[in-house]
């Protein structure tokens, strides 16, 4: 077999990683959000943006989904997203949570389910996201918008989301990859 023939997820993950020489590292630009690093390398100057740890909950009640419409600048539109946002250094990431999900939708997920981490680009882009499930909402009496966060709420049929995502109206990588999980592997049992 030659080294382009792996067959399996074991084989590729078996694949020796060459040894790299990185020099000395500094940050070029950092706010409370990210940090923005110079990593000159062996095979090149490299920049690496490295974002705080963040969180999303996708959260289901009665085969619907909760979805924020929020702006968002690169896109210059609404982005419909899952609950999240930033977890604190110090915080526990399922508190986080809760926390982002209840200050930005007024609905209340006491009982989470760990669903799955990401981490959106293995290159230049440095991010770690926890994303948690959870099936038996509580809600506040009433959603107040936030317009600096988020514009709007919406129970959405989880139909109605796979279309969405099929016609590009849902863009954002983990509410596609929380959705697209969810049928996967709890939806289809």
């Amino acid at each position: 077999m030659s080294n382009q023939d792996f067959r399996s997820v074991a084989e590729l993950l078996s694949i020796p990683v060459p040894d790299r020489e990185f020099a000395d590292t500094r940050v070029v630009y950092e706010n409370r959000f990210m940090s923005l690093y110079s990593a000159p390398v062996d095979f090149g100057g490299y920049f690496v943006t490295r974002y705080k740890k963040s969180v999303q909950v996708l959260v289901v009640d009665q085969d619907k989904v909760l979805l924020t419409a929020q702006y968002r600048y690169l896109i210059d539109g609404l982005s419909l997203e899952i609950p999240g946002g930033n977890c604190a250094e110090a915080e526990a990431p399922a508190d986080a949570a809760r926390r982002e999900c209840f200050e930005e939708t007024g609905v209340r997920c006491e009982q989470l389910e760990p669903f799955f981490r990401t981490r959106a680009g293995e290159d230049t882009l440095d991010t770690d996201t926890s994303v948690f499930y959870c099936d038996r909402p509580t809600r506040k009496t009433k959603f107040v918008p936030k317009p600096s966060e988020v514009l709007g709420i919406g129970w959405v049929p989880f139909d109605d989301c796979l279309a969405a995502i099929r016609k590009g109206e849902i863009v954002n990588l983990c509410t596609v990859a929380a959705v697209l999980r969810y049928s996967a592997f709890v939806k289809s049992g």
